[in-house]
């Protein structure tokens, strides 16, 4: 069992990984003159300038605010309260399809609002509702994941799932199937 465990975990160190490598698109707010980070070589760049980084630089020069998601690449209060509506309406096992790298964005952008809500009292309000909307799309989506192990599914029933979600659904199966083998006496 706990090399289940730890296959898990593994996987899903796999892809947190392999999602901070993706390329993001992104837009200047600054003129940056360049840096060698970690053996990786941000090029220079003008303000109001696309560039495409990878995500795990991206995270630091938002921080930094140097520059910011293209739009349509980032999460935002907007998409989220979209994104919550729609999930907060679907059946119990109806799971729509999230954006790209959702969890990790999702992550970085609520970072990135709290900080902003401790320097700015005005974003206080829209990081407590960010919080808010996100803790029911993340509780509403385990829940599916959770009641989808249950029964057997089709391939469209799982296609909505992010790749995070996949693993999870993957090891709550394993997990149950086992169960459902060694005690379960109508099996």
């Amino acid at each position: 069992m706990i090399e289940r465990y730890l296959g898990f975990r593994q996987r899903l160190e796999s892809v947190l990984e392999d999602s901070l490598h993706q390329e993001v698109k992104l837009i200047a707010l600054a003129d940056f003159q360049g840096l060698d980070i970690e053996g990786f070589r941000v090029q220079e760049f003008k303000k109001d300038s696309e560039v495409k980084l990878p995500l795990w630089i991206a995270a630091e020069l938002i921080k930094a605010g140097i520059v910011k998601f293209k739009e349509g690449e980032e999460i935002d209060l907007k998409m989220l309260s979209k994104l919550h509506w729609i999930e907060v309406i679907q059946p119990s096992r109806v799971l729509s399809p999230l954006p790209e790298n959702f969890y990790l964005k999702l992550k970085l952008y609520l970072d990135e609002l709290k900080a902003r809500a401790l320097r700015e009292i005005d974003k206080i309000e829209e990081y407590r509702k960010a919080l808010m909307m996100a803790g029911d799309i993340v509780s509403s989506r385990l829940r599916k994941v959770m009641e989808l192990t249950l029964t057997r599914q089709t391939a469209q029933t799982l296609s909505n799932l992010t790749i995070e979600e996949r693993i999870l659904y993957e090891g709550l199966r394993d997990v149950v199937e086992t169960w459902r083998n060694l005690y379960w006496v109508g099996g």
